[in-house]
């Protein structure tokens, strides 16, 4: 359960520097780049 939550916090971490990068280079959210 540890490691779950671990993980979970992880990826919301990385969501929110993706979305932090697209808004600094200020070009429209591409989404295959991301995935």
């Amino acid at each position: 359960m540890c490691f779950k939550k671990i993980f979970q916090f992880y990826f919301v971490h990385l969501c929110v520097i993706s979305v932090n990068i697209l808004i600094r280079l200020g070009g429209p959210p591409i989404q295959s780049t991301i995935l």
